[in-house]
């Protein structure tokens, strides 16, 4: 029976104690590369976000002009900019709700 190796890393924790008065107490840390990751996802949402508008916009300037005549391509192209769009204010929405309710528990 072949047996199996697995490799494990440990990552550092997320919590740091501190010593006050000889009471140890646990403080809460983010990580730089959660928080790096976490910016980066913003960024490519809003570019996506910016790019399919642009990109909306573009086909809808073509088929006023006459140079695109598939309707159903400029429809996709308006309602994939529509989504990406509501979808972006969502989170925009739900990340204020959450700073509102960490606010609130200070």
């Amino acid at each position: 029976m072949d047996s199996f190796i697995v490799e494990t890393k440990l990552l550092p924790s997320p919590i740091t104690e501190k010593n006050y008065e000889n009471k140890i107490i646990k403080e809460p840390t983010v990580s730089n590369e959660l928080a790096t990751s976490f910016s980066e996802v913003l960024k490519k949402l809003f570019s996506t976000t910016n790019s399919l508008q642009l990109e909306s916009e573009e086909m809808t300037r073509k088929f006023v002009l006459g140079e695109v005549n598939n309707v159903h391509e400029v429809m996709l192209a308006i309602q994939k900019a529509e989504t990406a769009l509501e979808f972006t204010m969502e989170i925009k929405n739900q990340l204020v709700r959450t700073y509102s309710t960490l606010e609130r528990m200070q």
